[in-house]
């Protein structure tokens, strides 16, 4: 027995395994390997073509909308531990209230209370203060 399935999807938004996972429910990691095949093309109808070119010109079609800017991400080289390893060399140059001062500028009394987006101005607010 010999089932076929077809799939339609945005390759611009996800590729093909995104999308069978999305259908089946799973993460990607668990759908087995996708064997890809090309459509078929599709045969027309020169009757149909016919029709068409005789049709009265519609209005042309209205340009596609600009896509969306992505919202720019956090640095993703500062992690905690940077800021951690830089934090703690400050601490031991006694300067715990310089520490102090650059963690409430942040809103935080404590490393774990500073946002991730906050960590890269952090860092440099830490390297300035460790220099």
């Amino acid at each position: 027995m010999m089932v076929e399935v077809k799939i339609t999807f945005d390759p611009s938004e996800e590729t093909l395994e995104q999308a069978v996972s999305k259908m089946l429910g799973r993460r990607a990691a668990e759908v087995p390997e996708i064997e890809t095949s090309k459509p078929e093309k599709l045969k027309v109808d020169k009757t149909e073509k016919k029709a068409t070119a005789e049709a009265p010109a519609s209005e042309p079609e209205a340009p596609a909308p600009d896509p969306v800017p992505e919202t720019p991400k956090t640095d993703p080289a500062v992690t905690k531990t940077d800021i951690r390893a830089i934090a703690t060399a400050i601490s031991k140059a006694g300067k715990k209230a310089e520490l102090k001062a650059a963690l409430e500028a942040f809103g935080a009394t404590k490393l774990s209370d500073v946002k991730e987006a906050d960590y890269p101005a952090l860092k440099k607010k830490l390297e300035a203060i460790n220099a």
